[in-house]
């Protein structure tokens, strides 16, 4: 199975300068999701705020991270679409030209039962190993932890792995 760049990209600098994460006993706001799900397997469990799930028969991954810093972010004037933009920036550092669609917002539930809106973007691009690539890049600050849900694939099954990244992604709820 090929392993696909975007989930090396997130650990510990979503909110620029705020490298925390979001595991300490004072967070209050983290995901949480499903480990056992029918074709996907965890590979990074917790890691610095990370967590990877990779596709048994297929080459998509989903990764989740979860910093604390958003409230500093906040008040230094940025926003959660920074979050997308750094995300872009170091991406495109790293393989080149990187082409970006809006997506509308990604809905996911509260533990409370309030939906979480998560501003969202596609991102399109040839990684280094000649492969063309889609990301969905998800993000929301809450309280003060910064949450980022990145979903990869190879572009050729972008189309046809698209309703089981879904099927995952729904059954993820923000706990408060």
């Amino acid at each position: 199975m090929k392993r696909i760049s975007a989930g090396a990209l997130l650990a510990g600098w979503l909110v620029s300068g705020f490298p925390a994460h979001a595991q300490s006993p004072e967070s209050t706001v983290a995901f949480e999701m499903p480990i056992n799900v029918e074709s996907w397997r965890p590979d990074i469990v917790g890691q610095n705020g990370m967590y990877r799930f990779r596709q048994v028969s297929g080459a998509c991954q989903i990764t989740f991270a979860q910093n604390l810093g958003a409230d500093a972010a906040r008040a230094a004037g940025r926003t959660p679409g920074d979050t997308i933009e750094a995300y872009a920036r170091k991406l495109k550092s790293q393989v080149g030209d990187v082409a970006r669609n809006k997506l509308p917002d990604l809905k996911l539930r509260a533990s409370t039962g309030d939906p979480v809106a998560f501003l969202s973007e596609e991102a399109s691009y040839r990684g280094k190993d000649g492969i063309h690539y889609r990301n969905r890049i998800a993000t929301q600050w809450v309280e003060a932890v910064e949450l980022l849900i990145v979903a990869a694939c190879p572009s050729a099954e972008w189309k046809r792995q698209a309703a089981a990244v879904d099927a995952f992604i729904a059954k993820v709820t923000i706990h408060r």
